[in-house]
């Protein structure tokens, strides 16, 4: 029986986990990887007598049978209570798979997990529309509200995609009308928040004048 060689992880952990033999090999096999430190998040921690009295689970057919370990190896785990961890693993195009693992045959752990960066696009689907529209008139506005919420400056472009559809100059006149009438004059936070900066110093200095004091 493998000795405990690691502290016991708490359930949220993610860190990169490595394996003892036998059952490294397995767990590869199972979660689709070459990698001997894999990225796993413990999901749960438990005994095995919890596990047969809460779960109504057998570990062994449960846990060990599956990894490849023998019965004898249970059997001495067990006499031992050895810990049960159930690991979550993202896989490529994110699919989920779980493992559960004895404490003892894991061989160490990271105590942080790499954070992954990926280039992100936020999309605006405008429909269609026709070619001559100029949306830069928008990109400022957008940028804003983009760089306030998120503290990211972004580089914003337009790109048309789909079929064309070809419309007689009235229909493209009716549908302008409708256009237009729903553009609605909104100033931008900025200016909402300036503004109303102004007219609170106003107020103050107002009060003051009149010796007016708020408590």
């Amino acid at each position: 029986m493998p000795s405990i060689t690691t502290t016991l992880p708490p359930v949220g952990l993610k860190a990169y986990f490595s394996f003892k033999d036998p059952i490294a090999g397995q767990i590869r096999s199972k979660l689709i990887t070459t990698d001997t430190k894999i990225p796993l998040e413990v999901t749960s921690v438990s005994s095995m007598i919890e596990m047969r009295t809460f779960d109504m689970r057998n570990p062994y057919t449960y846990v060990y049978m599956p990894l490849g370990l023998t019965e004898t190896d249970f059997d001495q785990d067990y006499a031992n209570d050895v810990s049960i961890i159930t690991f979550r693993h993202l896989g490529p195009k994110n699919t989920v798979s779980y493992v559960r693992v004895p404490l003892n045959y894991i061989s160490q752990y990271s105590e942080t997990l790499d954070i992954t960066y990926m280039n992100k696009c936020l999309v605006i689907d405008l429909g269609k529309q026709h070619t001559l529209l100029d949306t830069t008139v928008v990109f400022s506005e957008l940028s804003d509200v983009i760089l306030s919420k998120l503290g990211i400056i972004c580089d914003m472009k337009e790109v048309q995609i789909g079929e064309v559809d070809v419309l007689t100059q009235m229909d493209h006149e009716s549908l302008e009308t409708v256009r237009q009438n729903a553009i609605t004059v909104r100033k931008p936070l900025s200016v909402k928040y300036e503004e109303l900066t102004h007219a609170h110093s106003q107020l103050l200095a107002r009060l003051q004048a009149l010796n007016i004091t708020l408590e």
